[in-house]
């Protein structure tokens, strides 16, 4: 576990940087650190979360925190002592008071510590002009942040390292160089009076807000578009998608192809089992699914893939991973679930407004010919069974 040395690094290292403190003051520096302490448990305290629209659905991309510009502003100020302190103090407090599980603050505090002693070294390391300390600070920071975030999330969810920690830079990366532009405008001016800081309140303030807003606003449209059971879009999003997917099929001469996935004696779960073990059985569904294109649920039981990019055979093939994943997940609930699923995919259907329903005419072909069965649109293909 990465958890449990990181925790007893951070409590070493706050002894360390504590008594090194003691016995060298600087009273400037320490006004730093006092000050991007407090600044980082307020910001910590009051987090934004951050969202993005993919695929026309609302992305949760973790949590905006201002912590990183105080403690990385401290570490190009004040030092890799300080900046760790302030970084791991400011975690600390700021935790606390969002009642957060007391190993979840450790953890939080050593992230934020580390990363700030980073900051600080390669800051110090540098020396060549505010712009380079500044970029190089911000730079070992997000390194030292983002692997320690994503390495203890990745070995919870049992993901594999490298590729957590290649999505979480597409998403964070971003926000990060913004960040760092703000780092600079504090350095400059705590440079030319440490009171010059405060006025970088109101327009903190103000972005802070508009982050808000804006999050707020991309929730309610997640809520409007979203299938509040699985998470996934609803049919209000499916028409949108469909639309946009298709014009640019068209446009472009790329081929497009739909699935809709119909569970098979779903009413016979939800009787025999409990409507908790049809929930499940939907959720579960939804998984397979989500893993292989964009997904929706349309109905009760049925639910719409949309594979931009392939052809009915490669779409038929997909409809083969699907019933063998439905399969596969269904197994851990001690539910036996199958899944018809009709196929129709441009320009094997010659219009490409029709798509939708030649896959709803083969999925009533699907299932005429029994459960655990896909059925392509294409004339002279028969159906082809997806059960064991």
């Amino acid at each position: 576990m990465l958890v449990l040395p990181v925790i007893v690094a951070t409590a070493v290292a706050a002894v360390v940087s504590v008594l090194t403190l003691a016995f060298d003051p600087h009273e400037e520096r320490l006004a730093a650190l006092a000050g991007a302490a407090i600044a980082c448990a307020l910001a910590d305290a009051f987090p934004v979360w951050v969202r993005r629209v993919v695929g026309g659905r609302v992305i949760d991309t973790g949590q905006l925190s201002l912590g990183v510009v105080f403690v990385t502003s401290c570490a190009v100020v004040a030092g890799p002592v300080e900046a760790f302190v302030a970084g791991a103090a400011g975690a600390v407090a700021g935790g606390a008071f969002r009642g957060r599980p007391p190993i979840r603050v450790a953890y939080t505090a050593g992230v934020y510590g580390f990363s700030g002693l980073a900051a600080g070294l390669a800051a110090a390391a540098a020396d060549a002009g505010l712009p380079v300390d500044v970029a190089l600070a911000a730079v070992a920071f997000y390194a030292v942040n983002e692997s320690l975030i994503t390495a203890v999330i990745a070995l919870t969810a049992g993901e594999r390292l490298v590729p957590a920690l290649r999505n979480a830079a597409a998403s964070s990366v971003p926000l990060f160089a913004i960040l760092t532009s703000v780092v600079f405008v504090l350095v400059v001016l705590w440079r030319g009076h440490p009171l010059y800081a405060f006025a970088l309140a109101g327009p903190v303030a103000a972005v802070l807000l508009h982050q808000r807003s804006t999050s707020h606003a991309l929730q309610a449209m997640r809520l409007a578009l979203s299938d509040a059971l699985t998470g996934l879009g609803n049919v209000r999003l499916l028409d949108d998608r469909f639309g946009v997917l298709a014009r640019e099929a068209e446009q472009k001469g790329h081929p497009l192809a739909i699935c809709l996935v119909d569970l098979d004696d779903f009413k016979s779960i939800n009787d025999t089992r409990g409507h908790a073990a049809g929930d499940r059985a939907l959720v579960s569904v939804a998984g397979v699914l989500d893993r292989e294109g964009e997904a929706f649920r349309i109905g009760g039981d049925e639910f719409a893939l949309l594979l931009p990019g392939q052809r009915e055979q490669d779409a038929l093939e997909t409809a083969r991973r699907v019933g063998a994943g439905v399969r596969e997940a269904s197994r851990f609930d001690g539910v036996e679930v199958h899944v018809s699923i009709g196929v129709a995919a441009w320009p094997e259907v010659g219009d490409v407004e029709g798509l939708r329903a030649a896959a709803d005419r083969a999925l009533y072909a699907a299932k005429a010919a029994g459960k655990g069965t896909a059925r392509p649109s294409a004339a002279g293909e028969g159906s082809v069974r997806l059960a064991a």
